[in-house]
Parts: structure tokens; sequence; C-alpha cells
């Protein structure tokens, strides 16, 4: 019974590995920025005893991501954003892995999804209007 046991972790464990490794590394790709223009978009991926850390860089700088986890192909992870003295929230990303591309999605905080005055101010708050306006970044490996 015990190494029967055994085999059914050792298994999972080497199933689990290969996403866990495919996801480290730097990824890099870009976003539409304030005005329109491109912004590029860093993400540093370390995956350490099972644990996703790393940061995240574009034209606010760079932040530590938190919350990271791996469930097969699909990664999350928070950050903060700060709107200078109107406040800060978390950021909830979900990345789809797909080879060497990988497809981070933003959902907005609970409450702040949609439409209103927001943290970015006007009519778009930081939901970007009617049903949000956050498009998927893509990213490649570096």
């Amino acid at each position: 019974m015990k190494a029967s046991s055994t085999f059914a972790l050792l298994s999972a464990t080497l199933i689990a590995a290969p996403a866990y490794a495919q996801v480290a590394g730097t990824w890099k790709g870009e976003t539409q920025g304030r005005g329109g223009g491109a912004q590029e978009v860093t993400l540093v991926l370390t995956v350490t005893d099972w644990e996703l850390t790393g940061t995240f860089t574009d034209a606010g700088g760079a932040q530590e991501i938190a919350g990271g986890a791996i469930a097969g192909d699909t990664i999350t992870f928070t950050r903060e954003l700060s709107f200078g003295g109107r406040g800060a929230f978390e950021m909830t990303y979900r990345g789809e892995l797909d080879g060497d591309e990988l497809t981070l999605t933003l959902q907005p905080p609970e409450g702040r999804g949609g439409g209103g005055r927001g943290a970015g101010g006007g009519a778009r708050g930081a939901g970007g209007g009617r049903g949000g306006f956050f498009a998927p970044i893509v990213l490649t490996r570096e």
C-alpha cells in the first residue's frame, strides 16, 4: 500500500513539474497605454518550491507580484495599482500558457469593474466603462 501511495505522489509531481518549469523566465509584450500608445510590459517569473513569484514592470515601474499560483497551464497573481493620492487597490491577473506565449487577462477588483467614475477618472474609471476595458496582454518568452 505504501509503495502505491509513493508512486502516485511521485507521478503527480512529475506531471505537474513541466508546467512549473515552463512558466519560469522573462516574458515581454505590449499593452495599450494612456493616450492609446503602446506600453511595454515585462513579467519576470520565478518558481521556487512550487511558489510563483516575480516582478511586473510597465510604465509605472517594477512591482513585486503576490499570491502567485499555477494550476496546469494557468497562472494567477495580483499586483497593487496606485493612483497617486487617489488610492490603491489590488488587480488580479490570470494567465494562460501556450508554448512560448502567455496571455494575461486582468480582472478588476470587486465593486470597481464597470463604468462610473473610478480611479482612472472620468466616465471610464478603473473598469473602463460598460463591460470593462482591459484587453488581454500577450507576452512572449524572451
